[in-house]
């Protein structure tokens, strides 16, 4: 008997100096002090935190169609309110929802735009257990984290495009051929697990007085009607407002010109049609400040006419 109690003390007290270990570790590569083994949430949140404390009016969540989609220099221009596209590749709506939390850690936006790509886009439970304990730990996810610590010289790879306010600029031109949306009636099934971090989404935005609507991007290889359908009931079902620019004929996408790749995603030609079209939107239904005037704003006014020199 006292030998079965003495083994249960030895792997208690293995797994307690192991915790302890792990713990420690975690702390010395946490991103707040350390670039170790970044990845895409991280560089997309890394940039946004660099954004003036309490200045940014609306953020746009989601995938790479938001962040080829949406040019917030050009609504500050035209109408003045400040727009951050916080988007990453290939994102999860586990990692939207971490997203705006740590957008709240430096802004109080008043309107957040969820792109709704990323609500058919599959994950699996472990994934989200995953997550949760890269959270709690982080060296499972930082684990070169190791390399700052003993080497002050170490240097990591920081690779990615410029981004203007979260746009991804590109102008490239590579036409989709034959672009045609099928009518149905049918209604595409969304899984289950985004829809329970919908609901997340949706508690937080009430809790920070922001309010929630959806947005569908231009896209012919990612968008249908039954995903038109099934997001038109999720916004009845749940009170947003939804706007879908595949349907809106006035945004008028030439998918010959409007695109870089064949139509997953929109160029820079295509971005300020749906640009034009989601600051008319904006401004018809929501009321948001118009900066264009204020001082404490005239970095803006900077980056604005750099980003014009770009485009030009």
């Amino acid at each position: 008997m006292k030998k079965e109690i003495f083994k249960i003390f030895k792997i208690f007290a293995f797994l307690s100096v192991v915790l302890v270990i792990i713990t420690i570790l975690s702390a010395a590569v946490d991103t707040e002090n350390s670039k170790a083994g970044i990845d895409k949430v991280d560089k997309v949140i890394n940039e946004f935190h660099n954004e003036k404390e309490n200045s940014i009016d609306v953020v746009v969540l989601g995938d790479s169609e938001a962040y080829r989609s949406v040019v917030p220099l050009e609504m500050y221009r035209d109408c003045g309110f400040t727009t951050y596209v916080v988007a990453s590749p290939e994102q999860k709506m586990y990692q939207t929802c971490e997203i705006l939390n740590r957008v709240l850690e430096t802004q109080k936006p008043k309107l957040c735009i969820l792109e709704t790509n990323l609500m058919f886009r599959n994950f699996t439970v472990f994934e989200t257990y995953q997550h949760k304990t890269e959270k709690v730990f982080p060296i499972f996810k930082y684990h070169n984290g190791w390399k700052s610590v003993v080497d002050t010289d170490y240097k990591y790879d920081e690779v990615g495009e410029k981004s203007y306010k979260g746009y991804r600029l590109i102008k490239t031109v590579k036409g989709a051929e034959n672009v045609f949306f099928e009518p149905t009636d049918n209604v595409r099934k969304i899984n289950s697990k985004s829809l329970s971090y919908l609901d997340d989404l949706i508690e937080l935005c009430e809790k920070n007085d922001i309010e929630l609507m959806l947005m569908s991007t231009p896209s012919s290889k990612n968008w249908d009607y039954s995903k038109h359908n099934a997001l038109k009931k999720l916004a009845k079902d749940n009170d947003l407002n939804f706007v879908d620019f595949n349907m809106d004929k006035s945004v008028s996408i030439d998918w010959c010109k409007d695109t870089f790749d064949r139509g997953d995603h929109l160029n820079y030609s295509g971005a300020c049609k749906v640009t034009k079209q989601l600051k008319k939107y904006i401004g018809d239904n929501y009321d948001l400040p118009d900066h264009r005037n204020d001082a404490q704003y005239s970095g803006w006014d900077d980056d604005l006419e750099n980003f014009l020199k770009k485009v030009k």
